[in-house]
């Protein structure tokens, strides 16, 4: 059973309240705002800040593929996510950060690592994002719309896993590398246990401004399994992490290679991002076509901007230029994005492709979402988004077209 939102909520303050003894002091506000609990040393060498994340989302979801076993038409509220943890550093080169999840009745560590930060390069160790896509390695606080794309779900874009990653900084550039090779939640459902990868993600933004940025970038991974096909391909509709996968390929692939391609362009409170990926997946020793993109644009009503970062080559966080605690509305953004998914077809016949009781194998799916984003303060975001899912693929029992409707309404607190 998920805690209700009251119950949730009161769950997260209390480990807020608990993480720190009292020895840990806190800045005093002189304004009425949230004041993150934080600690440093004299010489600021030594320092412990807390972070955390509380999600509740309130969502409909309709599914329609001619089929009453496969069909739903239901509304609920659900926990999305609850998590508590430290970011800190032990010297101006040495840092860290550890996070602890608690959803789906399970207790699981997040982010768990340590980093070395020279002048134009930093070292990774532990478990973490490493060096996915755009989307994979975007901050969930960055997110306009309440999901990652069809396409960064079913290529487990958004997957951590313990190894080892370095980055390198330049002037308006960033390149990462990394290796991995499990997980320190081994068999929990955020992260690979049982695959290796090497990734490599490089960006460039030639146009690098406050509010007028273009960045370009390009990243590939191989994943291999430790015993026979393991790796799937799945994802649930657009645009909800609540519902069955409505694309679920089975573990087909022993091992898989990608390519990708991103770009970015803010001009002001307009902004435009899309990724494409092409894969070429190891199905039974023979190399199988997937591929997937999106394109999203965003415009703030109120004034804001998105932000950047060439440093890690990725969208940051947006502060509302006047929130209600100083008269204002706070910030309001309107979002919307298309994108497309397509898993090829199976080698196998129709009757006995692997069957999947929410919707399809394999095929294709496009999505449609519109979305509307409201901070009100700092700390404080709500996510509207509707959104469309259509469906043209392999299925057991049925020809396999549909499609999902879906409503989300996400209310979060981070900090």
């Amino acid at each position: 059973m998920q805690p209700r939102p009251i119950m949730s909520f009161l769950i997260f303050i209390v480990l807020w309240g608990s993480a720190f003894s009292p020895s840990f002091a806190t800045a005093a506000a002189q304004t009425p705002s949230f004041v993150v609990p934080q600690w440093k040393s004299d010489d600021g060498q030594v320092a412990v800040r807390m972070r955390g994340r509380w999600q509740q989302d309130y969502f409909s979801i309709k599914s329609d593929f001619g089929d009453p076993m496969r069909d739903k038409d239901y509304s609920s509220e659900n926990l999305r996510g609850l998590r508590i943890g430290l970011d800190g550093s032990v010297s101006s080169q040495f840092a860290f950060r550890a996070e602890v999840d608690f959803i789906n009745e399970q207790t699981n560590w997040n982010d768990v690592f340590v980093t070395y930060r020279g002048k134009n390069h930093d070292l990774t160790l532990g478990q973490q994002f490493q060096a996915s896509s755009l989307e994979g390695s975007m901050p969930n606080l960055v997110f306009l719309l309440p999901e990652a794309s069809l396409m960064t779900n079913a290529l487990s874009m958004r997957m951590r896993a313990f190894g080892l990653s370095a980055r390198w900084r330049g002037n308006k550039w960033q390149a990462i590398m990394a290796a991995s090779g499990g997980n320190i939640n081994a068999g929990d459902i955020f992260g690979d246990d049982v695959i290796k990868k090497v990734q490599a993600r490089v960006s460039y933004a030639p146009i690098n401004q406050a509010g007028n940025v273009l960045h370009f970038g390009i990243n590939a991974r191989s994943r291999e399994t430790q015993d026979g096909p393991r790796i799937s391909y799945r994802a649930r509709p657009a645009g909800t992490a609540h519902s069955p996968r409505t694309i679920d390929s089975g573990a087909i692939a022993s091992g898989d290679a990608n390519l990708g391609l991103e770009t970015i362009w803010i001009k002001g409170q307009l902004s435009l991002s899309a990724e494409a990926q092409h894969v070429w997946s190891d199905q039974n020793h023979t190399v199988k076509p997937l591929s997937g993109g999106y394109l999203e644009a965003s415009y703030w009503l109120t004034g804001e901007r998105r932000n950047y970062s060439y440093e890690v080559g990725n969208f940051t966080t947006v502060t509302p230029k006047k929130s209600l605690l100083k008269g204002g509305v706070g910030g309001i953004a309107i979002v919307s994005r298309i994108e497309f998914l397509d898993l090829g077809q199976s080698s196998r016949p129709v009757s006995l492709a692997q069957p999947n009781p929410a919707g399809i194998s394999q095929g294709r799916a496009e999505a449609v979402s519109v979305g509307l984003v409201w901070l009100p303060v700092e700390y404080v975001m709500f996510r509207l988004g509707g959104a469309q899912t259509r469906y043209d693929g392999q299925a057991r029992g049925f020809d396999g077209k549909g499609k999902t409707r879906v409503v989300t309404a996400r209310v979060q607190f981070s900090f």
